[in-house]
C-alpha cells in the first residue's frame, strides 16, 4: 500500500476505500470537501450566483447559533489554560523549529540520492544510445551514397530511352502518313485497272476479227492500184499539161476580165477627181492663213501644261510613298495597339491582385495589431498568475516539509495507538465478565489500572500529535485556500491562453496565404514590368513614325497646294484656247472634208491604175504563152480517152469491198481508242501507287526495327528502375529509422543534461541547509531536556472544547467558503453579460465585414459579361471570362476569407451569450438566436457552393458559345471556299475552259447544223468553213473524222479532270458542313439549346458527273452517225457540204456549273444569357442587460482556543550530502541526409501497321491499222478553152495634202489628298511595384497549473475504560450489576428505520480522528478526479 500510495495513483484510493472510508469523516464531510473541489476544478464553469447567495443567508443564520454556544465555553477554557501555557513554549518553539527545518532537509536527501542513482542508470543507457546511434548513421550514409550513384545512372538510361521514343513516335507519325495514302491509291487503281481490263478484252476480240477482213481488202486494192497506175500515168502526163495551162488560163481569164471591167471604171474616176480637186484649192487658201494664228497660241499653252505636269508629278509620287507611310504606320499602330491591349489586361488583372493584397495585408496588420495588443494584455496578466503561483509554491513547499514530519510522527503514535485498542479491547472483555459476575473485582481493577496506565501514555503522545494536526491542519487550509485561488486564476489564464492562441494560430495561417501572393505578385510584376519596358520600345517606334507620317501629310499638302494653283492657271490657258481650237477647227473640218472627197478620188483613181497597169503588162505576157500551151494541150486529150473506159470498170468493184472493210476498222478502232484511254490513265495510276507502296514498304521496316530496338532497351529500363526503386524503398526506410533515432537522440542527451544540472544544484543547495539544520539541531536538544520535565502538568485540559471549536469553525469555514464563493460569484456575476456584450460589439463589426464580402460577391456575379459573350467580340471572350473569373475568384476568396475570420467571432457570440441565458442573471427577455436568420451559415455555404456551380455552368455555357462563334466563321469561309471553288474562274478551270473550249469542241457538229456558215463551228478544232468547202475526198473526211474525235476525248480528258476537281470542292464543302453539325450538335449538348443546321441540296456532285457522261454519250452518238453515213466522193459536195446537208442530226452536250447558292440556315440562336444568384445579409441582434443583488457582510470568525501543549520529542542528528555524479558527454554531431525518389518512363505501344500490299501491273494495248484506199476513180479530163483579150490603160495626177490643227490636250486636275485622320498612339502606365507587408507574429506563452496541497490525516483518540465499581454485597443471592455504556465501533443488529440505517465503511465514524481521516481521504480523492478531468495536462 506504501509503494501504491507513494506512486499516487488512483487505482490505490479505489482498492483502499473499505480500510479507509471505515475510519473516514462522516458522507456529508466527505460530500462537502468534494464538493469544494469540484468547485475548484469546474471555475471555468459559471456557478449560479443568486442560488449561491440564497445558500450563504441560510447558512450564515445556523453559523450564529453554533458560535454563540461555543463563545460560552470558550470562556470557561480560557480562565483555567492560563497558568498551564508558559512552561512549555521556549521548548515546543525550537523543537518546531528544528522540525521545520530537519524533515524537509532528510526527505530531499532521500529524493537526492534516488535522483543520483536515477541520473547514473540514465546516462549509462544515453551512451550506449549514443553509440548504437552513431553506428548506424555510418552504415545509412554508405547505403545513401551508393544509392545515389545507382540514381544517377539509372536518370541517364531514362533520359536516352525517352529521346529515342520521342523519335521513334515522330517517324511512326510519318510513316502511317505515308501508309494511309498508299492504301487509298492501292484502292482507286484497282478500279481503274479493272475497268481497263474489260475494255482490252473487248477491244482484242474485235481486233482479231477485223484483221481478217483487211487482208482482203488489201489484195484487191493491189490489183486495181496495177491497173489504175497504168491509166494515171498516162492521165497524169495530160492532166499535167492540161492543169498548167488550164491554171494559167483559168487565172489569165479572170484577172482579164477583171482588168477590163476596172478600166472602164477608172475612166470614170479620172473624170471625178478632177472636179472635186478644182473645189478643194479654193478652200485650202482661207485654211492655212488661219492654222499659223492657231499654232502660235497652241504652243505658249503646252509649255505651261509642262510645267504643270512636272509639278503634279512630284506631288503624286510623294502623295503614294505617304499612303505607304500611313499604311506602314497604320499596321504599326495596329500591332503596338495589339500589344498595348494584351499589356493593360494582364495589368489590371494584376493590381486587382495587388489591390486585393494590400488590402488583405492591411487588415492582417490590424488583425496582428489588435492580436498583439490582446496577446500583451494575456502575457501581462499571465505574469501576475505566475507570481501568484510562485507565491504559491513556496507556501504549499513549507507545508509538505511540515507535512512530512507530521506524517512520520503520525506513524508511530498510530502504532501505540493499535497496541493499546488491541490490550483495552481484552481489558472490555474482563470488564464485562465482571459485570456479569464471572470475573473478581480485584482482577477487573487490576486490569483496569493496568489499562489506565497504558491510556494515560497513548493520551500523552495522542495530545502531542493533535497539537501538531491542528496545527496543520490550519496551515492546509491555508494552502487550500491558496490553492483554489490560484486553480481558479489558472482556469482563468487558459481560457485566455485557448482564445489568444486561437487568434494567434489563425493569423500565422492568413499571414503564410498573404506571403504566397506576395510571392506570385512579385512574381507577376517582374513579367509585367519586362512587358512594359517592350510595350514602351514599340510605343517609341510607333510614335516615331506617327511624327513621320504626320510630316509626310504636311509636306505633300505644301505640294498639292503649289500643283492646284499651277493647275488653276493652265485650266485658265486652256478654257481661252479652247475657242480659238473651236474655231479653226471648224474651218479645218471644212477644208478637210473638201480634202478628203478630192483625196479619196484620186487614192482611188490611183489605186486602180497602179493596179491595172501591172495586171496589164503581166496579162499580156501569159496571153501570148497561153495561145501556144492551147495548141498541144488539145492533141494529148484525145489520146487519154481511150484508156479511160477499161480502167473505171474495175474501180466500181473496189470501191464496194473499201466501204465494208472501213465501216469494220472504224468499230474497232472506237474500241481501241477507248481501251487505250482506260491504258494510260491505269498506267499512271499503277506507277503512283506502286511507288507510295514501295516506300510505305521500305519505312515499314525502318520503324519496325526501330520500335524493336526501343522495347529491348526499355526492358534494361524498367530492370534498372526496380532495382534503383527498391534500393529507393530501403534507403528511405533507413533515413526514416534513423531520423526518428536522430530526435530521440538529441531529446535523450537535454534530458541527461537537465538530470546532471538537477543533482549538482539540489547538492549546493542540501549542502547549506546541512549547516543550519546541524546548528539548529544542538539548539533544540538543550531545550528538549529542559522542556520534557515542565508539559506534562497541561495535558488534557482542551479535549472538550476541542470539539466544539472544530464543529464552530466547520461552521464558520463552510459559511465562510460561501460567503467568498458568493463574493466570488457577484463579482463575476455580470461576467456573462460583460462577455456577451463585449462578443455582440465584435460581432457587430464582423456582421459588417462579412455582409460587405456578400454584397460584392452579389455584384460580381451581377456583372457577368453576358452582353460581351457575341460573335463580334469571340476573339476576345477568352480575356473576357478571364477577367471576370479574376473578379469573381478575388471576391469568393475576400468572401470565404472573412467569413473564416469572422464566424467565429459570431459563434463567439452565440457562445456568449448561450452562457449568459444560461446563468441565474439573465434578462427574462433576453435573446436566443444572436443573428439572423438562423439558417444563414447553412444559406451562405449553399449560395457559395451554387455560386461555384452556376459559375462553371456560365462559363461553360460562354465557352461553348464562342466555340460555336468560332465554328460558325469557319462554315461562312468554308462556304466562300466552296462558292469560289465553282464559280467562273475557278482554280480548276481558270479560263472557262469548260464553257469556252470544251463544249464548243463537242457541239460544233450541233452548232454547224443549226447556224451554218454563220457560226463557223469548226474553227475550235482548227477547220474554217473555207477549208470545209475545199476538203471533197475521202481521206480527208477520214481526217476531218479523226480530227473531230481527238479533240473532243482531249476534252473528255479535261472534262474528267474538272469533274474530279468540283468533285474534291463537293466533298470539302460536305466535310465541312457535317463538321459545323458537330459543331452545334456539341453546342446543344453542353447548352441545352435545339438549334439545327437547315439542309440545302449541292448539285455540283450530280453535275460534275453527268459532265463527262454527256460529253462521252455525244461523242459516241456522232461517231456512231459518221459510221453509219461515211463521206461518198461520188456526190461531188465538200465535207461542209455533207455534214450540213446529208446529215439530218446530230448531238451535243450543254451545260453550266452552278452550285449551291445559299449557305445552310442554322435555326435562331438562343441569346447568351446566365443565372445570377444571390445572397441575402445578415443580421446581429443585441443582448439585454441584467440586475445584481449584492453580497450581506459575514459574521466574525470563532476564536480558537490556544492548542499549542504538546509532548516535546527528542531530536536526532542527521546525514550529510554527497555527489560522485559524473557528466554525461556531448551529443551526437551526425546528421542524416535523406533520398528522392524515381519514376518510370512508360513504353509506348504504338507499332507501325502492315504495309500495303503491291498491286498489279497491267499490259498495253496495239492498235489496229486502218485500210488504206489510195484508190481514185479514174476520170475524164477537160478539154482545153482559149483565153480573152485586154483594153489599155490612161494614169491621174494628187491633191495636194491639208495640215489638221492640234488640239489642246486638257491637263489632268490634280487630286486632293485623302489623308486619313491619324490616330496618335496611346502610351501605357507602369504597375505599381508591390511592396511586402511582414507581419510579425509571437507565440504566446502556455501557463502552467500548480499542484494541489494534500491534506494530512488526523489521529485517533484513544479511548478509556470505565473504572469498575466494586458491587455491594447483598445477603440475598440476587445480584444487581453496574454497567457504563462503552462506545463502540458497530452493532450487532441492524436499525429498524432507514433513518437509523448506517452504511458500513461509508463514513459512518463520530470520533474525530475517524473524521479527520475521512476529510483527508475525501480531499485525497476529489484532488485526483480533479487532475484527471484536465485530461492529463499536469500530473502529481
Amino acid at each position: 500500500m506504501n509503494y501504491s500510495w507513494r506512486k499516487g495513483t488512483f487505482k490505490f484510493l479505489l482498492y483502499s476505500s473499505t480500510l479507509l472510508i471505515g475510519t473516514s469523516a462522516p458522507v456529508q464531510t466527505l460530500a462537502t470537501t468534494i464538493d469544494q473541489v469540484n468547485q475548484s476544478a469546474q471555475s471555468t464553469l459559471q456557478r449560479d450566483y443568486i442560488t449561491t447567495l440564497q445558500e450563504y443567508e441560510a447558512a450564515k443564520t445556523a453559523y450564529q447559533t453554533v458560535k454563540d454556544s461555543y463563545d460560552d465555553a470558550l470562556n470557561e477554557y480560557n480562565n483555567a489554560k492560563t497558568a498551564a501555557d508558559d512552561a512549555y513554549t521556549e521548548a515546543t518553539q525550537l523543537k518546531t523549529d528544528l522540525d521545520n527545518l530537519k524533515e524537509p532537509y532528510e526527505a530531499k536527501l532521500l529524493v537526492f540520492e534516488e535522483t543520483k542513482k536515477t541520473y547514473e542508470e540514465n546516462r549509462a543507457i544515453y551512451e550506449a544510445n549514443k553509440t548504437e546511434f552513431e553506428k548506424q548513421a555510418d552504415e545509412y550514409e554508405s547505403i545513401r551514397l551508393a544509392y545515389e550513384n545507382e540514381k544517377a545512372e539509372y536518370e541517364s538510361t531514362k533520359a536516352t530511352f525517352i529521346d529515342n521514343q520521342n523519335a521513334y513516335l515522330a517517324a511512326l507519325a510519318s510513316y502511317e502518313e505515308l501508309n494511309t495514302d498508299a492504301e487509298d491509291k492501292r484502292a482507286a487503281y484497282e478500279l481503274v485497272r479493272e475497268d481497263y481490263e474489260t475494255k482490252r478484252v473487248e477491244y482484242e476480240k474485235a481486233a482479231l476479227a477485223y484483221e481478217d477482213i483487211q487482208s482482203a481488202y488489201n489484195e484487191a486494192k493491189k490489183a486495181y492500184t496495177s491497173q489504175l497506175a497504168s491509166y494515171n500515168t498516162q492521165k497524169g502526163a495530160y492532166e499535167k499539161q492540161l492543169e498548167i495551162y488550164t491554171t494559167t488560163k483559168d487565172a489569165y481569164n479572170v484577172n482579164a476580165t477583171a482588168f477590163n471591167n476596172a478600166a472602164t471604171t477608172y475612166d470614170t474616176l479620172k473624170v471625178e477627181l478632177e472636179a472635186a480637186k478644182t473645189a478643194y484649192a479654193g478652200v485650202k487658201t482661207a485654211y492655212d492663213q488661219a492654222l499659223g494664228d492657231y499654232n502660235i497660241l497652241l504652243n505658249d499653252y503646252n509649255a505651261t501644261k509642262d510645267s504643270y505636269l512636272a509639278e503634279k508629278t512630284t506631288y503624286e509620287t510623294r502623295s503614294a510613298e505617304l499612303n505607304t507611310t500611313i499604311a506602314n504606320y497604320e499596321s504599326k499602330l495596329a500591332s503596338y495597339d495589339a500589344i498595348k491591349e494584351n499589356y493593360n489586361t494582364t495589368k489590371q488583372a494584376y493590381e486587382t491582385a495587388l489591390t486585393n493584397y494590400n488590402t488583405l495585408s492591411d487588415q492582417l496588420a490590424t488583425l496582428a495589431t489588435q492580436y498583439e495588443s490582446q496577446r500583451n494584455a494575456y502575457e501581462a496578466e499571465k505574469l501576475i498568475y505566475d507570481q501568484k503561483t510562485a507565491s504559491y509554491e513556496v507556501e504549499k513547499t513549507t507545508y509538505d516539509q511540515q507535512k512530512s514530519a507530521y506524517d512520520q510522527q503520525l506513524a508511530d503514535y498510530t502504532t501505540s495507538l493499535i497496541s493499546y485498542e488491541e490490550k483495552r479491547t481484552a481489558a472490555e472483555a474482563i470488564m464485562a465478565q465482571y459485570e456479569e459476575g464471572s470475573v473478581e473485582y480485584a482482577t477487573a481493577l487490576s486490569t483496569f489500572n493496568e489499562n489506565n496506565t497504558l491510556y494515560n501514555d497513548v493520551s500523552t503522545k495522542y495530545q502531542a500529535v493533535k497539537a501538531q494536526s491542528d496545527q496543520l491542519t490550519t496551515q492546509f487550509t491555508k494552502t487550500q485556500t491558496a490553492y483554489d485561488k490560484v486553480a481558479t486564476d489558472y482556469q482563468t489564464i487558459a481560457t485566455s491562453y485557448d482564445t489568444i492562441k486561437k487568434q494567434y494560430d489563425a493569423l500565422v495561417v492568413q499571414r503564410d496565404q498573404a506571403k504566397t501572393d506576395y510571392q506570385k505578385l512579385e512574381s507577376d510584376y517582374n513579367a509585367i514590368s519586362a512587358s512594359y519596358t517592350q510595350v514602351m520600345n514599340v510605343y517609341t517606334e510607333t510614335k516615331t513614325d506617327y511624327q513621320n507620317a504626320l510630316n509626310e501629310a504636311q509636306e505633300v499638302s505644301d505640294l498639292y497646294t503649289k500643283a492646284k494653283a499651277s493647275y488653276d492657271a493652265v485650266l485658265a490657258d486652256f478654257t481661252s484656247g479652247l475657242d480659238a481650237y473651236t474655231e479653226i477647227e471648224t474651218e479645218y473640218n471644212t477644208a478637210l472634208a473638201s480634202y478628203d472627197n478630192a483625196n479619196q478620188k484620186f487614192e482611188n483613181a490611183r489605186a486602180e491604175y497602179d493596179r491595172l497597169l501591172l495586171e496589164q503588162q503581166k496579162l499580156k505576157a501569159e496571153l501570148t504563152q497561153l495561145k501556144n500551151d492551147l495548141s498541144q494541150a488539145e492533141t494529148s486529150f484525145a489520146s487519154l480517152g481511150e484508156t479511160l473506159t477499161a480502167t473505171q470498170n474495175k474501180f466500181t468493184a473496189l470501191e464496194t469491198q473499201f466501204t465494208e472493210t472501213t465501216a469494220v476498222y472504224q468499230t474497232v478502232k472506237g474500241q481501241f481508242d477507248v481501251a487505250n484511254i482506260k491504258y494510260i490513265a491505269a498506267k499512271e495510276a499503277y506507277s503512283i501507287t506502286q511507288a507510295a507502296i514501295d516506300k510505305a514498304a521500305e519505312i515499314y521496316q525502318d520503324r519496325k526495327d526501330e520500335y524493336d530496338a526501343l522495347a529491348a532497351y526499355y526492358v534494361g529500363v524498367k530492370e534498372k528502375y526496380e532495382s534503383t526503386l527498391a534500393n529507393f524503398t530501403t534507403t528511405s526506410a533507413s533515413f526514416e529509422t534513423l531520423k526518428q533515432k536522430q530526435a530521440a537522440h538529441e531529446t535523450e542527451h537535454q534530458a541527461i543534461v537537465d538530470e546532471f544540472d538537477a543533482v549538482a544544484a539540489t547538492l549546493k543547495t542540501l549542502e547549506t541547509e546541512y549547516d543550519i539544520v546541524n546548528a539548529k539541531y544542538t539548539e533544540a536538544y538543550t531545550a528538549w531536556e529542559d522542556a520534557d520535565t515542565t508539559y506534562k502538568d497541561a495535558a488534557g485540559k482542551l479535549d472538550s472544547l476541542k470539539g466544539q471549536y472544530a464543529t464552530t469553525l466547520t461552521t464558520y469555514n463552510e459559511l465562510k467558503d460561501k460567503y467568498e464563493l458568493a463574493k466570488e460569484d457577484f463579482a463575476t456575476a455580470a461576467k456573462p453579460y460583460e462577455d456577451a456584450l463585449e462578443a455582440y460589439k465584435n460581432a457587430v463589426t464582423a456582421q459588417a465585414t462579412i455582409n460587405d464580402a456578400i454584397n460584392e460577391m452579389n455584384n460580381v456575379l451581377a456583372e457577368f459579361p453576358e452582353d460581351k459573350i457575341t460573335q463580334d467580340n469571340v476573339d476576345d471572350i477568352p480575356a473576357i471570362l478571364t477577367a471576370w473569373q479574376s473578379k469573381y475568384d478575388a471576391a469568393k476568396k475576400t468572401l470565404t476569407d472573412e467569413l473564416m475570420n469572422s464566424w467565429p467571432i459570431i459563434e463567439e457570440y452565440q457562445s456568449k451569450n448561450d452562457a449568459y441565458n444560461l446563468s441565474s442573471i439573465a434578462s427574462a427577455g433576453n435573446i436566443t438566436n444572436v443573428y439572423g436568420p438562423s439558417t444563414f451559415k447553412e444559406d451562405l455555404d449553399q449560395y457559395l457552393k451554387t455560386a461555384d456551380e452556376i459559375m462553371k455552368d456560365n462559363i461553360k455555357n460562354a465557352e461553348a458559345y464562342q466555340q460555336y462563334y468560332l465554328a460558325d466563321n469557319v462554315f461562312q469561309k468554308a462556304f466562300l471556299d466552296y462558292k469560289a471553288g465553282w464559280s467562273s474562274g475557278n482554280v480548276g478551270d481558270p479560263s472557262n475552259d469548260y464553257i469556252n473550249t470544251w463544249q464548243p469542241i463537242l457541239n460544233s457538229l450541233m452548232i454547224n447544223l443549226e447556224k451554218q456558215e454563220a457560226a463557223n463551228a469548226f474553227v475550235p478544232i482548227g477547220y474554217s468553213i473555207d477549208d470545209l468547202y475545199a476538203m471533197n475526198t475521202e481521206a480527208v473526211w477520214i481526217a476531218f473524222t479523226s480530227t473531230y474525235k481527238s479533240a473532243v476525248e482531249k476534252a473528255i480528258i479535261e472534262a474528267t479532270k474538272y469533274s474530279s476537281y468540283l468533285q474534291n470542292v463537293a466533298d470539302t464543302w460536305t466535310a465541312a458542313k457535317e463538321k459545323f453539325k458537330a459543331e452545334i450538335d456539341a453546342f446543344n449538348q453542353a447548352t441545352g439549346n435545339t438549334i439545327t443546321l437547315g439542309n440545302r441540296v449541292d448539285p455540283i456532285p450530280t453535275q460534275a458527273k453527268g459532265m463527262v457522261d454527256g460529253f462521252q454519250k455525244a461523242l459516241d452518238y456522232n461517231l456512231q452517225k459518221f459510221e453509219e453515213l461515211p463521206f461518198s466522193e461520188d456526190e461531188g459536195v465538200s465535207i461542209y457540204e455533207w455534214i450540213t446537208y446529208y446529215f439530218g442530226n446530230f448531238q451535243g452536250y450543254t451545260g453550266i456549273i452552278n452550285g449551291q447558292q445559299l449557305i445552310n440556315t442554322v435555326t435562331a440562336l438562343p441569346k447568351f444569357s446566365v443565372e445570377k444568384p444571390t445572397m441575402e445579409e445578415m443580421v446581429v441582434y443585441e443582448i439585454t442587460a441584467p440586475d445584481i443583488p449584492p453580497v450581506p457582510d459575514m459574521p466574525e470568525k470563532p476564536v480558537e482556543p490556544e492548542a499549542d501543549l504538546a509532548i516535546p520529542q527528542q531530536v536526532t542528528p542527521t546525514a550529510k550530502p554527497e555527489n560522485l555524479s559524473i557528466a554525461p558527454t556531448s551529443v551526437s554531431t551526425k546528421d542524416p541526409i535523406g533520398v528522392t525518389g524515381i519514376d518510370l518512363p512508360v513504353l509506348t505501344t504504338e507499332l507501325p501497321s502492315t504495309p500495303t500490299q503491291s498491286v498489279e501491273d497491267i499490259d498495253g494495248v496495239e492498235t489496229v491499222t486502218d485500210v488504206e484506199k489510195e484508190t481514185e476513180e479514174a476520170e475524164e479530163s477537160i478539154a482545153p478553152e482559149a483565153p480573152i483579150e485586154l483594153d489599155d490603160l490612161e494614169d491621174v495626177t494628187e491633191v495636194d495634202p491639208l495640215e489638221k490643227p492640234k488640239e489642246m490636250e486638257e491637263a489632268p486636275e490634280v487630286t486632293a489628298p485623302s489623308t486619313p485622320n491619324l490616330t496618335a498612339p496611346e502610351t501605357v502606365e507602369e504597375a505599381t511595384k508591390p511592396v511586402e507587408k511582414v507581419i510579425d507574429l509571437t507565440d504566446p506563452t502556455d501557463p502552467k497549473m500548480a499542484e494541489a496541497p494534500i491534506a494530512s490525516a488526523v489521529p485517533t483518540a484513544p479511548l478509556s475504560l470505565v473504572k469498575p465499581t466494586e458491587k455491594p454485597k447483598d445477603p440475598v443471592t440476587s445480584t444487581v450489576t453496574t454497567t457504563r455504556a462503552v462506545a463502540r465501533t458497530g452493532a450487532t443488529t441492524l436499525p429498524n428505520t432507514r433513518s437509523q440505517r448506517k452504511l458500513p465503511n461509508t463514513g459512518t465514524e463520530v470520533s474525530t480522528s475517524a473524521q479527520s481521516m475521512g476529510a483527508f481521504m475525501a480531499g485525497a480523492a476529489g484532488s485526483l478526479l480533479f487532475w484527471k478531468r484536465r485530461k492529463g495536462k499536469h500530473q502529481k
